[in-house]
């Protein structure tokens, strides 16, 4: 069974990430008659930062099909299920991190943030309930509260430990 998984890729300033190639990996896996080897081949996202690819979802669900998805240097690992229709990578991702957070019903962005010096980040937009964002350091799920805040459009960093211009700070709201 193939489903269509579809992304939207963005700059840290929210521009799409145009014509940028994007690889996928699927790590291998079997079903009750087959065994599947693993295979890798790359996409390009189109004018709008975004993609759309078939990817096999294990109906047999003797073992789940397992993903990874590089664009620059971050490295995105996922599992596609059976079912029908397509299905975002956003939320993908999410139910793969930080030990299975189903992925948030309310919230309706996904942002990449560079880290400039300050713990300070500006968001594309106003954020109406802060206590539902997600913020992932390095895939690393963090606290809403104890570890960063929301203001308005502004994301604050309140953990003791400090970021990095490598870190890689996704946020969902």
């Amino acid at each position: 069974m193939l489903r269509i998984v579809k992304g939207r890729f963005l700059k840290p300033n929210g521009e799409p990430l145009t014509n940028h190639p994007v690889m996928f990996n699927f790590t291998g896996g079997f079903d009750a008659e087959n065994q599947y080897t693993k295979r890798t081949w790359t996409e390009r996202t189109d004018e709008n930062g975004e993609l759309s690819v078939e990817l096999w979802a294990n109906e047999d669900s003797l073992i789940s099909s397992k993903y990874s998805c590089k664009f620059g240097n971050e490295v995105v690992f996922f599992t596609v299920e059976a079912g029908e229709g397509e299905v975002e990578l956003s939320d993908l991702r999410m139910q793969d991190a930080g030990g299975g957070d189903p992925p948030p019903t309310s919230t309706n962005y996904y942002q990449l943030l560079q880290y400039t010096g300050s713990n300070n980040f500006q968001l594309n937009q106003v954020v109406s309930s802060p206590e539902k964002a997600m913020l992932f350091i390095n895939g690393c799920k963090a606290k809403f509260s104890q570890d960063f805040n929301i203001n308005s459009s502004t994301l604050n960093w309140l953990n003791t430990f400090g970021l990095d211009n490598s870190d890689v700070i996704e946020v969902y709201y």
